[in-house]
């Protein structure tokens, strides 16, 4: 079975200005792209956000646009079939709910799986389950934290490391 990790990073709540994605197939990572993305919010940015990924409106000045992306690139990679993983993905799997509310973008049924969430699950005793910290204790590198691709990577990684990590997936319609 593959599945996609994924992350988004956001320039206001449900503005998602970048997306990274890891492929992985027999459990090794077998792709890894990235994407900055023009929200619908440009170029009004939440500083709270900004301080956060240190993506600012100039960066996105020629991006394409969430629906742009979705036509060229999304549409093929997150389907009925894809698995998500995602660590805290009910905040990924929500952005890119509204993003193709707000675009027009037809609901389709999403399989996913919450790195965080099995990482509690199998992990005790940890002083937190947040990317960093699961990366920390796993002895997975952690580059660029809070950017999209790097971020998507880890949780790639932290993946391909859990035990049992077929049980836990999640469907949502977004």
């Amino acid at each position: 079975m593959e599945f996609l990790a994924i992350d988004v990073e956001t320039a206001a709540s449900g503005h998602i200005c970048e997306i990274g994605c890891a492929r992985v197939a027999n459990r090794q990572i077998t792709d890894i792209c990235s994407w900055l993305v023009k929200p619908s919010c440009y170029p009004n940015f939440s500083p709270a956000h900004q301080a956060i990924h240190g993506i600012h409106a100039a960066d996105l000045k020629n991006a394409s646009t969430f629906k742009e992306l979705w036509e060229s690139d999304l549409e093929r990679l997150i389907t009925p079939k894809t698995v998500l993983i995602a660590h805290n993905a009910t905040f990924d799997v929500e952005q890119i709910a509204t993003e193709m509310k707000r675009n027009g973008i037809k609901p389709l049924p999403i399989r996913y799986f919450c790195t965080m969430q099995q990482s509690r699950k199998w992990l005790k005793g940890l002083e937190g389950y947040g990317l960093k910290s699961v990366c920390k204790f796993l002895k997975i590198d952690l580059h660029n934290h809070h950017r999209a691709k790097d971020d998507a990577v880890a949780t790639a990684k932290i993946y391909i490391k859990l035990p049992r990590n077929n049980v836990g997936i999640k469907v949502r319609k977004i």
